[in-house]
């Protein structure tokens, strides 16, 4: 195990601001795993996460808006990830002249799509997963959720 210290070969003032820094680079240590996971499939993390809200919706067209609630990385979410799977024919668009909104539904290989992901994601991060222990995930759950207050 490399701690933070070795990692990026620093020492810190306060246990606080090294907690903080290890945050942020397991955080980008997880978010390249994901790179390294979804590139060979010609998608960004977020395009997946897209396609894992909308499965996980069992065809149930959602709004722009109900999916920007559920994804993680808020600052890459745009309308532009949208027209990427659109383009791909991984979702489709929806006009709902009831509530004047778009809405998206996964398609058909889009659905294919995001079974592939989820079974690769498994055999490639439970590993990583695994390695701590659920009494350890809930404290690190819990402080993590104390820490965005």
């Amino acid at each position: 195990m490399t701690t933070i210290e070795k990692a990026i070969k620093t020492q810190f003032s306060s246990e606080q601001e090294k907690a903080l820094a290890n945050i942020l680079y397991s955080g980008n240590h997880i978010k390249h795993l994901l790179y390294n996971l979804t590139r060979p499939f010609q998608l960004n993390s977020v395009q997946y996460q897209i396609l894992l809200i909308l499965n996980e919706a069992q065809g149930i067209p959602l709004s722009f808006e109900t999916i920007s609630d559920r994804i993680f990385e808020k600052e890459a979410f745009s309308q532009r990830q949208f027209d990427k799977l659109l383009n791909k024919n991984m979702i489709e668009k929806i006009q709902d002249d009831f509530k004047d909104k778009v809405l998206f539904r996964v398609t058909e290989s889009g659905m294919d799509m995001a079974s592939a992901l989820e079974s690769r994601t498994r055999n490639y991060l439970d590993p990583l997963k695994n390695r701590i222990n659920p009494q350890e995930a809930r404290m690190l759950n819990h402080i993590l959720d104390k820490l965005r207050g």
